[in-house]
């Protein structure tokens, strides 16, 4: 939030020249977005409970969808937001501000919690892709699963049968 909020008043008062002030202000942006990515990818790996560490990697592909998702929603709540400012009513203008806040600060959970998920489901995948040995016979809850399935399946076909004939 520092390169969004804090920068721009910093660029004007020091003397860098024009084109200095052009090309950090034009590199705020995607620095943002690579430090929302290493930011998510250490969270997400410091993160979850789990008894065995993982291998840290500074760019996941859930902090990757997180960023980007984040990007194209934030985008949208702007254009959104900027369609709504001149509607307030005289004196709720504090009442819209936090309400656009406390939106921005769901849409942002939302997606950082959709990149842990997506994360979560890729660890998962590949720890059983490199499990050498896979069980041999499934469990009874999967058995019991199956049964009912199965038993709900005949049913099903069988009462569209008797309706047919």
């Amino acid at each position: 939030m520092f390169l969004l909020a804090a920068l721009p008043p910093v660029l004007a008062a020091a003397e860098m020249g024009t084109f200095g002030r052009v090309a950090l202000g034009v590199l705020r942006f995607p620095g943002m977005v690579l430090f929302m990515a290493a930011s998510l990818s250490i969270l997400y790996h410091l993160g979850p409970d789990r008894p065995e560490r993982h291998r840290f990697r500074w760019i996941t592909w859930g902090s990757v969808a997180a960023t980007v998702l984040w990007v194209i929603a934030t985008g949208l709540l702007s254009i959104y937001f900027a369609t709504l400012s001149g509607d307030s009513a005289g004196g709720t203008e504090l009442l819209v501000t936090l309400t656009m806040l406390m939106i921005f600060l769901q849409v942002t959970s939302f997606c950082v919690l959709l990149g842990a998920e997506f994360d979560a489901t890729r660890e998962l995948l590949d720890r059983r892709d490199s499990d050498p040995v896979p069980p041999a016979t499934p469990a009874p809850r999967d058995k019991a699963r199956s049964a009912l399935a199965a038993a709900l399946i005949g049913a099903a076909i069988a009462r569209t049968l008797r309706r047919q004939g």
